[in-house]
């Protein structure tokens, strides 16, 4: 497994990190709707993932829409680097 070398590289393999427990104790709950700790340990992993997201987008892109600078100036969304082309 690489090992992430930059800020922008450690901030995007902790989302990736993040985002794949939120999915699983989503499908955890899918089977367990009950189970309290379950429940707060994916809010607080979801919470984590919201201002990760956030805070990547602030600094470097926009990772979806959401998170996408609205302005009536300009459509930012498409001005960064594509993954294709090297972004996120």
């Amino acid at each position: 497994m690489m090992q992430p070398r930059s800020e922008r590289e450690m901030m995007l393999h902790k989302i990736n990190v993040i985002s794949f427990i939120c999915v699983e104790m989503q499908l955890y709950l899918d089977t367990h709707p009950y189970e309290c700790d379950a429940i707060e340990y994916f809010n607080r992993n979801m919470t984590m993932l919201n201002e990760l997201k956030h805070d990547y987008s602030q600094k470097y892109t926009p990772l979806n829409l959401s998170n996408a600078n609205h302005s009536d100036q300009k459509w930012e969304w498409v001005l960064d680097p594509m993954p294709w082309e090297g972004g996120c």
